[in-house]
C-alpha cells in the first residue's frame, strides 16, 4: 500500500454490559490485515451508578472518535446492539463530508449497525419498544426490568427459568 492509500480505522462500539474485549478476536484479525482498530469502553458497562447513562456513553465515544479524527483518520464505526444508539448520538457532525466542507481532514466515513438498535432522534430504547408508560400499546419484553432510573434484564427469564 502506498503512503497516499490508507485503510480506514475501525472503531467498535459494544452493546450494553459489554466491554471492549468482546472485539479482541476480530480486532486481531483486522490488525493482521493492516487495519488500525479501537474499541469504546462505555461508561455504563459495569456501573451501578443510576446517574450514568446514554449521554455519558455517547460523550465517551465521541471523545475517542474525535481524537482519531483530529489525527486525520477516516473512521468506520461498527456498533453492536445498544451501541447503535450510542454511536448515533456520538457521530453527529463528524462525517468526512462535513469535515471536508469545513476544510478539515478525517471523519466518520460510515456507521455499520451490527444487530444494533436504530431509533429516531430523541427516542429512548424503552420508548421505541412501545412501553405503555410512554404511550405505547404494548409492554417491553418480559425479560426487561424497568425502574425509574434504569432498564436491566432478568437472566432467569431469558434463560427460560
Amino acid at each position: 500500500m502506498s503512503e497516499t492509500e490508507r485503510l480506514l480505522t475501525i472503531f467498535f462500539v459494544p452493546g450494553a454490559w459489554h466491554t471492549p474485549w468482546v472485539f479482541d478476536s476480530v480486532r486481531s484479525i483486522l490488525s493482521a490485515r493492516g487495519f488500525e482498530t479501537d474499541a469504546a469502553a462505555l461508561a455504563t458497562a459495569g456501573s451501578s451508578d443510576p446517574d450514568i447513562g446514554l449521554h455519558d456513553d455517547a460523550a465517551k465515544v465521541r471523545s475517542a472518535l474525535t481524537k482519531l479524527i483530529d489525527d486525520g483518520k477516516e473512521v468506520l464505526v461498527l456498533a453492536h446492539s445498544y451501541g447503535g444508539i450510542v454511536a448515533s448520538n456520538a457521530v453527529k457532525g463528524l462525517s468526512t463530508t462535513q469535515r471536508t466542507a469545513d476544510g478539515l481532514k478525517g471523519g466518520i466515513s460510515m456507521v455499520v449497525y451490527l444487530a444494533a438498535f436504530t431509533i429516531p432522534a430523541n427516542t429512548s430504547l424503552v420508548m421505541a419498544a412501545g412501553h405503555s408508560s410512554f404511550g405505547g400499546d404494548q409492554g417491553p419484553p418480559d425479560w426487561w426490568i424497568i425502574s425509574e432510573v434504569r432498564v436491566s434484564l432478568s437472566l432467569m427469564t431469558v434463560a427460560g427459568d
